[in-house]
């Protein structure tokens, strides 16, 4: 357990209770639909190369797609970065999305494809994109026209796919979708790539409270399913509320492969294997998985539940991806059983904490960053962001089959996950809306950085404590090999949180943020992109955001102010050799002024009256001319002495504040000296790592040999040997219709065949006769069958059938 604490921060130890930092939490309701005036926060996504943004957009009624390249108008200069194609491109819904839309709300709008279509022809295609509700699933494949100098344009809806429409048609009415994740791809961060339109789905059936995870394989358009897994629930906290694939660096295969699936109540389960046929693997990562499992056996009593469990998954994986010598990438196969055993749900891998507030839920689930180890983030709906670590090792996959016994064993010998960090997002009070949701969009350029969506606030979080503790994990099993002087600087842990945007302070309560993505294109930028619900966006800077809430302490707002109330106290207290002039002055012509009227040898009893009245007014004048002004001096300069006092108290703090400042500057200029050495030093080894990818790609480029280009000409003949041969088919197919027609009009006359025929005609005849009786009874029981089938799921079939 690591926790730290900071002003204006949000970390807190496992068991502690978090720091408010300045922005309220959210609530969303995976499980179902947004209702009751709540609005999805995903209903925008972005493309594969992240150069356009895809939203959801509805008005009077009427849905539509609208796809916008970045950068948006008017957010850059620079015209080399400007959209090479349209800018806008609005696609209108047909009937049949129109009519799902109008009967659920839109949950979510998901990119579903493994590359941008290039616009460089005239007839173009956007990537696949999959709008779902909580009983409709479609997949959209979308074309548009280029007109030279539009900068709008109008899609069409090419084709319309519902890949889990078997599924759904043939589940209860009251099962929902809970979410749905596209497979795991390279582009977002995963080391696996998926076919196109591969994608994950939990449902849940309120009937008979089972969840199921169904799998939809883009390579042949078939679906299997996952996990089928069921409980009494007794609280909708028990329900599961969303899912996500993980991530790590170690036994990448295994991670995302693996499944985690997150309860209202906080706890973490997960499930796997969730392979695609289809996929694409590295060598490298099969075969470091494949090594783990065969070490974890050797190092396992025989017979075992764990050596069961590691042998039936060493057997599966192998037989998922069949060896190819010089292959350095497998594909998994479409026929092996991996494909149809059910996985086994283990967990709880993490058991949420409990809280006072009956009403508080975890919503929304992430991977996150966590080198070796397996990272995820959690959001709660009273606006709590909490990370946390899993060991990958633990993600070696169990199967429906095993027996009781065995996973009575298993469970025991489970190896949990534990919380590391805790954000709060909540204001100062500590209060948030429940009526908002709550989505979690990971950087695609910083992974240690996430933000945290809400209806009217984004907020984004960083933290290398996840990181720590793997480095730290990692240093205790290699022993301490490395001696003290090799070892590197540990880094400092450090969380913050910042605000990206709040549409209150600009926009109104009314209008709400209904989704957001992050750039991951390093042309562009690092900028958000969020979509309100007036179909508005909205463009946000993150590196000037978070630049800005590292540099609060110069903020010139409250430095100026100060300093322009210090200024104004000197500015109104007058100048001390002002004040001390004058009476100074005073002082002098006073003891310009004084004569001796009577000596030192003068008796007093020889004075006379006219020296006794001369000498009272001499002590007069003195008293008032020079003991009085020089008295007014005094007052002065104690005055000033303690205002310089304070002053000086004043300027030794700025001074040691400074002195922080600088010495903070000089660390950080120190930090920056080193990273900047090992930018020079990886530079060369970079730039020469470059230049034989080049010319790797070079070489690779593809080139038609002599034997390729006659193929592909015997390819063109074979192509119009086939429209010929369509044509004749064609032809035959109307000839044979017509001689069939002419045999049944022969057959009405009169035949005149020898005998022996005539025997055998009949012989032919009897035998079909009893053919078909036969026939019809089958087609009797047949139909008695579909009748009590008809009648068990009551229904009512057609008299005339």
């Amino acid at each position: 357990q690591i926790g730290f604490a900071f002003n204006h921060s949000t970390m807190s130890s496992f068991m502690g209770s978090p720091m408010p930092f300045g922005s309220p939490g959210r609530e969303i309701y995976s499980e179902n639909a947004p209702a009751n005036g709540k609005s999805s926060l995903r209903l925008s996504c972005l493309s594969p190369d992240g150069r356009s943004v895809h939203s959801l957009s509805i008005e009077r009624g009427q849905g539509f797609i609208e796809t916008r390249s970045l950068p948006l108008d008017g957010t850059v200069e620079d015209n080399d970065v400007s959209p090479s194609g349209p800018s806008l491109i609005r696609t209108k819904f047909p009937e049949q999305v129109s009519a799902a839309l109008a009967r659920y709300p839109a949950i979510a709008l998901l990119c579903v494809d493994v590359e941008s279509n290039p616009t460089s022809s005239a007839q173009q295609s956007l990537p696949k994109l999959c709008l779902y509700t909580q009983r409709d699933v479609f997949v959209l494949e979308i074309g548009y026209q280029i007109t030279p100098g539009v900068s709008q344009a109008h899609g069409t809806i090419v084709k319309i796919t519902e890949p889990f429409e078997g599924v759904l048609f043939g589940s209860s009415p009251r099962t929902r979708i809970v979410c749905i994740r596209q497979a795991p791809q390279r582009h977002n961060g995963f080391a696996i790539m998926c076919p196109p339109k591969s994608m994950a789905m939990m449902m849940f059936d309120p009937e008979s409270s089972e969840t199921s995870v169904v799998l939809y394989h883009g390579t042949n358009d078939t679906t299997t399913t996952a996990l089928a897994y069921g409980q009494e629930l007794y609280d909708k906290k028990e329900h599961f509320t969303d899912f996500c694939f993980c991530q790590s660096s170690a036994l990448s295969l295994l991670s995302n492969t693996s499944i985690m699936m997150l309860k209202g109540t906080g706890d973490i389960y997960f499930t796997g294997p969730a392979l695609f046929r289809g996929s694409v693997v590295p060598r490298a990562l099969l075969d470091t998985s494949l090594e783990y499992l065969k070490n974890e056996i050797q190092q396992t009593e025989p017979n075992t539940p764990k050596w069961r469990q590691t042998r039936l998954a060493l057997e599966n994986l192998a037989n998922a991806f069949p060896s190819a010598p010089k292959a350095q990438f497998l594909t998994a196969q479409a026929q092996s059983p991996i494909f149809e055993v059910q996985a086994q749900l283990q967990g709880p891998v993490l058991i949420g904490e409990e809280s006072d507030d009956l009403e508080s839920m975890a919503k929304c689930i992430e991977s996150f960053a966590a080198g070796n180890l397996v990272g995820f983030a959690i959001g709660h709906s009273e606006g709590i962001v909490e990370f946390g670590v899993l060991v990958p090792s633990t993600l070696v996959p169990r199967f429906a089959l095993e027996s009781y016994k065995d996973m009575e064993v298993l469970d025991d010998e489970f190896i949990g996950g534990t919380i590391i960090t805790r954000v709060d997002l909540r204001d100062e009070e500590g209060d948030f809306d429940p009526t908002s949701s709550m989505n979690l969009v990971k950087d695609p350029l910083i992974d240690s950085v996430l933000h945290c969506v809400t209806g009217t606030q984004i907020t984004s979080v960083s933290t290398n404590t996840l990181k720590i503790v793997a480095k730290e994990l990692n240093d205790q099993v290699d022993g301490g090999m490395m001696s003290p002087g090799l070892k590197p600087k540990a880094a400092q842990p450090n969380t913050t949180a910042w605000p990206c945007l709040d549409v209150t302070s600009t926009e109104g309560n009314s209008n709400r943020v209904v989704g957001a993505v992050v750039s991951g294109d390093v042309q562009l930028g690092h900028v958000l992109i969020a979509r309100l619900s007036n179909n508005s966006m909205v463009a946000v800077n993150l590196t000037e955001a978070r630049l800005l809430k590292e540099m609060d302490i110069f903020d010139q707002n409250e430095v100026g102010s100060a300093v322009d109330a210090r200024v104004e106290e000197l500015r109104n207290v007058a100048p001390l050799h002002e004040i001390v002039e004058p009476l100074a002055e005073q002082v002098v012509q006073g003891l310009g002024g004084l004569t001796k009227v009577v000596g030192s040898a003068t008796p007093v009893a020889a004075a006379t009256p006219d020296q006794l009245a001369a000498a009272v007014a001499i002590k007069q004048s003195c008293d008032q001319k020079i003991y009085l002004p020089l008295l007014e001096i005094s007052e002065h300069l104690k005055s000033r002495k303690a205002i310089l006092s304070v002053m000086y108290k004043n300027q030794m703090l700025q001074v040691d504040a400074l002195q922080k400042m600088i010495s903070k500057l000089k660390e950080r200029e120190a930090i920056i000296k080193e990273m900047t050495e090992v930018a020079k030093a990886n530079s060369t080894s970079l730039s020469q790592r470059s230049a034989a990818i080049l010319q790797s790609s070079n070489d690779l480029m593809p080139k038609l040999t002599q034997a390729e280009f006659d193929y592909f000409q015997e390819l063109r003949k074979l192509e119009e040997k086939t429209r010929k041969w369509k044509t004749e088919f064609e032809g035959v197919n109307s000839r044979v219709d017509r001689l069939q027609q002419t045999v049944y009009d022969d057959t009405m006359q009169t035949l005149d065949a020898h005998p022996e025929q005539r025997v055998m005609l009949s012989q032919l005849q009897g035998t079909c006769t009893s053919l078909l009786d036969i026939f019809e009874d089958k087609l009797d029981d047949a139909e008695m069958k579909t009748d009590e089938l008809a009648e068990a799921a009551g229904m009512e079939r057609d008299s005339e059938m």
